[in-house]
């Protein structure tokens, strides 16, 4: 699989040594800010040409992947129609923006969605990455199927509004739990306890979904209706009235299985 990547961020510092771990040939990167393109390019080797003009992108690639914001890909391939035609295969890499938004330029076009959360500095094992595609038919659809088992052992079709719902609970599952988990660090700090003294508990917690469901695994002073330990809680967090508002909420709804 002959590859362009446009996008130059911490997705596409991701996806492009993945592509080439895979055997993919990433013949170019597109970034506006090309100094961003040539670093992620010599990363990948000398064979990979680095621009911030897209009529300076080789031709014969299979694929291009649009790794870029959410409210940048109209745009991108928009100019990307313009120089390169619209029967190119376009992928984006987005969880929260439906495949269609490529429909307009592109005739082949599809999704390429890594379910992962990347930061600056951190390596990823992608073999165990969840990638969700979707193509707009059949045969692309078997094209992308191949390219991701080759990076991927956890391949899943999915179809936009899967995506959609995927990427709401993606949410809960990350963002918000991480969340969550910086306000747990912020009273250990005012404590004098490392954050490490939680490691095992949050280890447990996200082992027991392996084998059960979330409402019959909680546990803790909402769901056991103890309310002399949820005072004490709440009397301490007065002084911190975000903190506060996150804990009573959560142990509300806590309470709501209960009922």
């Amino acid at each position: 699989m002959k590859v362009i990547l446009l996008g130059a961020g911490k997705l596409a510092n991701h996806l492009g040594p993945a592509f080439a771990k895979s055997g993919a040939e990433v013949l170019a990167i597109y970034n506006r800010h090309v100094a961003s393109a040539k670093k992620l390019a010599k990363d990948l080797g000398s064979n990979t040409m680095a621009t911030d003009q897209l009529s300076e992108l080789p031709s014969g690639a299979d694929l291009y992947v649009l790794a870029v914001s959410d409210n940048a890909i109209a745009e991108v391939a928009k100019k990307l129609k313009s120089v390169h035609g619209p029967d190119i295969f376009v992928v984006h890499s987005s969880g929260a923006t439906p495949s269609t938004v490529l429909a307009d330029f592109f005739s082949k076009y599809g999704v390429f969605y890594p379910l992962q959360s990347f930061s600056e500095g951190r390596e990823i094992d992608f073999s165990a990455v969840p990638i969700c595609i979707h193509a707009s038919n059949s045969l692309l659809m078997e094209q992308l199927t191949a390219f991701a088992k080759k990076i991927s052992g956890k391949v899943y079709e999915v179809n936009d509004e899967q995506r959609s719902q995927l990427h709401v609970a993606a949410v809960f599952a990350n963002n918000f739990v991480n969340h969550v988990l910086g306000i747990s660090h912020q009273i250990l700090e005012e404590a004098d306890l490392p954050k490490s003294i939680l490691f095992k508990l949050i280890s447990e917690t996200i082992q027991k979904l392996e084998t059960g469901d979330a409402k019959s695994m909680q546990t803790g002073p909402a769901i056991r209706g103890d309310k002399g330990t949820m005072d004490r809680h709440e009397k301490w967090l007065k002084d911190y009235p975000d903190a506060l508002d996150v804990y009573q909420l959560i142990s509300s709804k806590i309470i709501k299985l209960t009922n």
